[in-house]
């Protein structure tokens, strides 16, 4: 032998030994193919290796890739759409809620619903549909496979030919002149008509006994499952509230209950119904308490299920009327309170009242005459009184100027432009004008002599918040309000002239801050057409509603105690008569 027929058989076996270790590492690599791959229409669960992988493709073959651990979907039902085989096993390929997951080990999936649990009845029954539920598919109300509603025949006659129990309901193939529709439960169908439930829902409704000796059942008495449960002796003549309401063969039933206890069903003629959501009417409007000692009910009903407390809490408050019903020829009044919570309107529900319990609100504005119109038409804001002169605030954006008036409106002086940001509030004491800067500015105070322009003295008050209005309360105390929104919440402070902190308090939602003064320990905070009047503990004393057009912008007090309020819009000062 040659050498080159020595090499010749050396390289052959090299290319042997070659393609045996190939064909051993694509063994090791494990690349499968699938053995059988056929469409189902079955429904499982996770039942055992909870710890299987969910791939791509059947685990080992081609493309596989791993997406999630099966139990992932632990509770949920899987629908199984194919069944593959491999040498290693077999394999389902899911879907949840009608999306396509993927493939997992069948091991790993237990089985509530295959073809060969249907029973197939040699001869089919006729039956009527007497309530509204799905139609589906397969014997399973799987939201994805839902094919319709038995609404469409019910109280109607229709043929069904096999049966099947899933998960422990009974379902049946429901056919319409020979032609297969899908699958209701059976609770759905009834031998005959007189079964049928044609409508039935939740309903918001009160009514009253009015026969003594009415059945109440626990279901409609038409139906096969129905028992009698009491009558209406106890309850003649008495509040219920209608819970349901269904219309059957027989005609109306409603489901009810009493003092929160529930009953079962009574025929509506044992029923004069009282209240229904329909009786209401949308109306607008402010109202006041009259009687605070007056029950608050969820609904125009005085039923102690709905009791939700008394008036109390809203006294010397403005509440809001959206709702008015006549119940049994008595009127009421669905109330809610207008509420901030610092970043929105909240406007919590109060409740229903009757409405002799509350009344239109005592507009003040009659109490007070026009002083003035002021000629200037700027940005009027905070205002202040001494010895006949009226001082009142202009804010042009970048600065502020104080202008004079007498009572006649005359303009008496002015100060020049200073920087003494909004100028939203002002009181005069001993010579001096002391200014908040107000808006949404941390809490500043200036004290300005009129007669030269000159800032004398400012207040850095930003540690107590922002929107101030500030009056003088006597020579040793200031008493500042700020606020840290515009709605939720006012705090008030007392302070001594040096912005130190004495006693403080704050109320919550009384109004956007327009005006502070203070008269012989009394608190009078101006808001848009509100004016509250507080002690120096924060207990409200009143609360006047005023129907003044524009925007209130300052409130003083004249030496006789009667109180002087501006407004801008069209500026202008009234004054109490």
């Amino acid at each position: 032998m040659g050498k080159f027929q020595v090499f010749q058989k050396i390289g052959v076996a090299i290319l042997i030994l070659s393609l045996s270790v190939v064909l051993r590492s694509e063994v090791a690599v494990g690349v499968e193919r699938m053995t059988s791959n056929r469409s189902i229409y079955e429904y499982g669960f996770v039942y055992h290796l909870r710890d299987a992988g969910v791939y791509t493709n059947p685990y080992g073959t081609s493309g596989a890739k791993y997406i999630t651990n099966i139990h992932t979907y632990d509770s949920k039902d899987l629908k199984l759409i194919n069944r593959a085989t491999t040498k290693r096993g077999t394999y389902y390929r899911f879907a949840v809620a009608g999306k396509i997951i993927g493939w997992v080990d069948a091991r790993a999936v237990g089985r509530f619903y295959y073809g060969s649990m249907e029973s197939i009845w040699k001869k089919e029954q006729t039956v009527y549909v007497n309530q509204v539920d799905g139609i589906y598919l397969r014997p399973y109300s799987d939201p994805s496979a839902k094919v319709g509603s038995t609404a469409n025949y019910l109280g109607k006659k229709v043929t069904i030919d096999r049966q099947a129990v899933v998960r422990g309901w009974w379902y049946n193939r429901l056919k319409v002149n020979g032609r297969v529709i899908g699958w209701v439960k059976s609770k759905n169908l009834s031998k005959d008509n007189r079964q049928t439930i044609y409508s039935m829902g939740n309903v918001t409704k009160y009514g009253k006994i009015k026969l003594s000796n009415a059945t109440i059942f626990t279901a409609a008495s038409d139906l096969f499952h129905a028992k009698v449960v009491t009558n209406t002796a106890s309850m003649y003549q008495r509040d219920v509230r209608i819970l349901k309401e269904a219309r059957l063969y027989s005609g109306l039933w409603y489901q009810i209950s009493y003092q929160g206890v529930y009953q079962g069903w009574i025929p509506a003629v044992a029923v004069q119904v009282t209240f229904t959501q329909s009786m209401e009417k949308v109306t607008t409007g402010q109202k006041q308490v009259k009687n605070s000692s007056a029950r608050v009910y969820q609904l125009p009903i005085q039923d102690p299920v709905l009791d939700k407390g008394n008036l109390t809490v809203y006294e010397n408050k403005i509440i809001e009327v959206d709702r008015e019903v006549s119940v049994l020829g008595e009127t009421w009044y669905r109330l809610f309170y207008k509420k901030h919570d610092g970043s929105r309107w909240v406007n919590p529900t109060i409740g229903f009242v009757k409405a002799k319990d509350v009344e239109n609100l005592t507009d003040n504005a009659s109490r007070f005459q026009l002083q003035m119109n002021i000629p200037n038409a700027e940005n009027q804001q905070g205002i202040a009184y001494n010895n006949g002169i009226y001082y009142v605030a202009f804010d042009n954006k970048t600065s502020s100027r104080i202008i004079a008036y007498n009572k006649n409106g005359i303009e008496v002086g002015r100060t020049k432009d200073m920087p003494i940001g909004h100028a939203s509030e002002m009181s005069y004491y001993n010579g001096k004008l002391y200014i908040s800067n107000g808006g949404l500015e941390a809490a500043t105070v200036y004290v300005v002599n009129f007669d030269n322009s000159m800032i004398e003295k400012t207040l850095d008050l930003s540690a107590y918040g922002r929107s101030a209005l500030v009056t003088v309360v006597d020579s040793d105390t200031l008493l500042l309000h700020t606020a840290y929104d515009a709605y939720a919440s006012n705090t008030f402070t007392f302070l001594d002239m040096n912005g130190n902190r004495k006693s403080a308090f704050t109320k919550n939602n009384i109004g956007v801050a327009q005006g502070i003064a203070f008269q012989y320990g009394k608190i009078y905070f101006h808001t848009n057409n509100y004016m509250t009047i507080m002690d120096s503990k924060g207990r409200t004393l009143d609360r006047q509603w005023l129907s003044f057009k524009g925007e209130s912008q300052g409130i003083d007090l004249a030496e006789n105690g009667k109180l002087i309020l501006g407004y801008n819009g069209k500026n202008r000062i009234y004054q109490e008569k």
